[in-house]
């Protein structure tokens, strides 16, 4: 599961508050894998600054611990702030992201809005050869009869819903760095 932030352009980003909230948000979905399979977990994140970390882990030690009780009993403890170059489980985390989700999110997102070397049409061919397989290794559920869980997308520039990510149209498999004989 994890959360994209599409920003609109010319936009300012509370980064703050989005990473805040991402983690809120995963922590949520989290809690409710958790509890479909009767287990605990722990969380482990990409350490930032510490004042970043101590910010977003003081945001889930209130959810833990309210007077209603703990909305998140199914998580052990507050986030974990690791580095990725000594946790594998952060290193692969860091790949698929930096690899497959954030040229494919440019690709499937920014396409016809931006300009930049992030948004490549090659990119499309991540998306035809990894986007089923992304999509079943997700955890989907559904809540007040709408999916939650996976990837969440935030589509600043044209709502398009999170499905887009990794949804296959009529795309064609092109090999990277090929040219669409299309194109003008």
């Amino acid at each position: 599961m994890g959360r994209v932030w599409v920003k609109g352009i010319g936009a300012e980003n509370n980064a703050r508050s989005l990473y805040t909230f991402s983690l809120q948000d995963n922590c949520r979905h989290f809690q409710r894998f958790l509890n479909q399979r009767d287990d605990q977990g722990l969380v482990i994140v990409d350490s930032r600054y510490k004042q970043e970390n101590v910010n977003a882990a003081h945001s889930l030690f209130t959810q833990k611990h309210t007077r209603s009780g703990d909305g998140l009993d199914r998580i052990l403890e507050m986030p974990v702030y690791g580095h990725s170059e000594n946790h594998v489980g952060l290193q692969l985390a860091d790949l698929v992201c930096s690899a497959l989700l954030f040229p494919i999110a440019c690709h499937s997102y920014c396409t016809g809005y931006v300009e930049s070397l992030h948004v490549h049409d090659a990119y499309r061919v991540l998306k035809t050869r990894f986007g089923k397989t992304l999509t079943s290794m997700m955890f989907r559920y559904q809540e007040q009869g709408r999916p939650r869980g996976g990837f969440t997308v935030s589509d600043s520039l044209a709502k398009r819903p999170s499905s887009h990510l990794l949804q296959l149209g009529t795309e064609q498999p092109q090999a990277l760095g090929a040219t669409d004989p299309q194109a003008p």
